[in-house]
């Protein structure tokens, strides 16, 4: 009897075991190059979405739903997008925007107001940098990746932080990883 064993390339990055199983398409998404070992990353618990991960995806970057989803965390957001411009490089978007500064007396917009750095690499790895004032930096990514036989269940969400005031102090509540 004639056994073999296929073994495929795989990597480990962000706390997420990553591999193709044919020729790869496209190379594996990265992080921007400074995020390094001082951030501090994590993965959320392993859920099931109850729809595609493009649209899950898409409902990431879609900036227009942070005044109907997020009031209780984000307070007061403007429910009017202001306009931005798309960059593309291939298969990766980019675009910057500003937020918290709605309802802020002109002279102090500055003062309050976050960069929101968006980065896109398609179909489905997404993030946001949040950039503060302060000159913290959070990070919000969705890098999809699943854990299940069935490929339904997965494993999306990877925040960091860097620099003063970024979340809350102390350990996340999720495992963290180096970058």
């Amino acid at each position: 009897m004639h056994t073999a064993l296929r073994t495929y390339p795989a990597e480990v990055a962000y706390g997420l075991v990553r591999s193709c199983l044919g020729d790869p398409f496209l190379p594996l998404p990265r992080l921007p190059e400074y995020v390094d070992d001082s951030w501090r990353l994590g993965a959320c618990e392993p859920y099931t979405p109850n729809c595609g991960m493009r649209l899950l995806t898409e409902s990431f970057r879609d900036k227009a739903h942070f005044p109907f989803v997020h009031a209780d965390s984000m307070g007061h957001v403007d429910k009017v997008v202001k306009p931005y411009r798309i960059t593309r490089d291939g298969r990766r978007l980019g675009w910057s925007s500003s937020l918290g500064s709605e309802g802020v007396p002109e002279d102090l917009a500055e003062e309050f107001s976050h960069r929101l750095d968006y980065h896109i690499t398609m179909p489905v790895f997404a993030l946001i940098c949040v950039s503060s004032p302060s000159g913290g930096r959070r990070l919000v990514a969705q890098v999809a990746t699943p854990v299940s036989a069935d490929g339904k269940t997965v494993r999306a969400v990877l925040a960091g932080g860097h620099g003063r005031r970024v979340g809350r102090a102390g350990k996340p509540p999720w495992p963290t990883y180096s970058a």
